[in-house]
């Protein structure tokens, strides 16, 4: 490749003043970009080129582009992969494309690899517990889900720990202790 490599054009000119002749010499140096996501490199006609559809890259100055894979279930050129429900990747700058085994329903595919909503990280296994994504927290639910935070649920669990404290003096000190990690919250 010879990106970023100047280009240098001499430019002479002559003039003469007189009896004295004179020689200019000017440089030109010219910087060429080099390619960028979704673009490949075509030596022959020296240029940058948008990969066809079917195609794609996710990194700059390719030589090539890759043909798209199976777990993508839209390939229009360029970068854009849009990845098939049930599969997950890191970011858009990566073709390494994972399957959600734990819950492929947390998965939602997409171009970003959406999660369903209050899941978030790798393969959408961790639930939203500060609500940075979702602006709501969301905790553990019942297998592999995660649910809505709210001061309802988070009431009726200590009423009905705090019935069970009362009711069952065998088991004071480890209910105790669950009815004061629920009010530290």
């Amino acid at each position: 490749f010879f990106f970023n490599d100047p280009a240098t054009t001499e430019i002479y000119t002559e003039q003469i003043v007189g009896s004295v002749r004179c020689v200019q010499e000017t440089v030109f140096k010219v910087y060429f970009r080099g390619c960028k996501v979704g673009e490949f490199y075509r030596e022959i006609t020296s240029t940058c080129e948008v990969c066809s559809r079917g195609k794609y890259t996710v990194s700059d100055n390719q030589s090539f582009c890759k043909d798209c894979m199976t777990n993508v279930s839209q390939c229009n050129g360029g970068n854009q992969l849009v990845l098939n429900p049930g599969y997950w990747r890191y970011n858009t700058s990566t073709d390494y494309i994972q399957e959600c085994l734990n819950n492929q329903k947390n998965c939602l595919g997409g171009f970003e690899s959406n999660c369903l909503r209050g899941h978030i990280g790798p393969y959408c296994q961790e639930c939203d517990i500060y609500g940075a994504l979702w602006q709501q927290k969301y905790g553990p639910g019942m297998g592999p889900t995660c649910v809505k935070c709210d001061l309802q649920s988070n009431l009726s669990t200590l009423f009905l720990l705090s019935l069970i404290h009362i009711s069952e003096p065998t088991r004071l000190l480890s209910i105790s202790y669950a009815v004061f990690c629920l009010k530290k919250k």
